[in-house]
């Protein structure tokens, strides 16, 4: 499910809480739901109204899907996997270290594919979240 303002963080809780009722709705995610982001842009580059993120949960291929829900696929294949535990607010500034100073020293490159967010949790407690960001690399 697309979130309709980009990274504000009150529009994406309004996307993953309207995600996870039509998911329970369609029996593809019970009480523990295992949260996927697609994180398009970066809001240090991007005007913040045309930033584009995807809240997504798995979903067999088997269930139909009715508007304003579409299916996407995460690549097979190598991904760095950076873990973040902290505040909100922190993530963004988690992504700027992982493609300014990691990539320069590493010996693989960001893909084609866009980062992607696993939510270890269901979501943000009192600000604080769990995730790993997944880049795929070459």
């Amino acid at each position: 499910l697309a979130s309709p303002e980009g990274y504000d963080l009150p529009a994406l809780d309004r996307t993953w809480a309207e995600l996870i009722d039509r998911g329970r709705q369609l029996g593809i995610c019970g009480e523990a739901v295992d949260a996927w982001g697609l994180v398009h842009d970066s809001p240090i580059v991007t005007a913040p109204e045309l930033c584009r993120y995807h809240a997504c949960i798995p979903c067999p291929p088997s269930v139909p899907l009715c508007a304003p829900l579409f299916r996407s696929r995460i690549p097979a294949g190598r991904y760095a996997v950076f873990p973040y535990r902290g505040d909100v607010g922190g993530v963004e500034a988690m992504y700027r270290r992982v493609y300014s100073v990691w990539f320069p020293a590493a010996s693989v490159s960001p893909d084609d594919f866009v980062a992607v967010d696993h939510y270890l949790h269901d979501g943000p407690i009192d600000g604080q979240v769990a995730l790993e960001i997944h880049i795929k690399v070459r």
